[in-house]
């Protein structure tokens, strides 16, 4: 769980920092410079789907 907050804390100082000055991409500018390249989408759908399955599929919390 802590690596999980970890990864949030992350993208949301990126997400400031990007917002505050034009030296860091915001995490849509980001999205975008990634999803240029042939990689970039279907890296990103499996992302998804793996942040699907941890967090909505296997709670246990639920």
């Amino acid at each position: 769980m802590a690596g999980y907050l970890l990864i949030a804390v992350a993208c949301l100082a990126m997400e400031v920092a990007g917002r505050l000055s034009r030296r860091f991409p915001a995490m849509g500018d980001a999205v975008a410079i990634f999803s240029r390249f042939r990689f970039g989408r279907p890296l990103m759908l499996a992302a998804w789907l793996w942040a699907g399955w941890h967090f909505f599929v296997r709670a246990n919390w639920v």
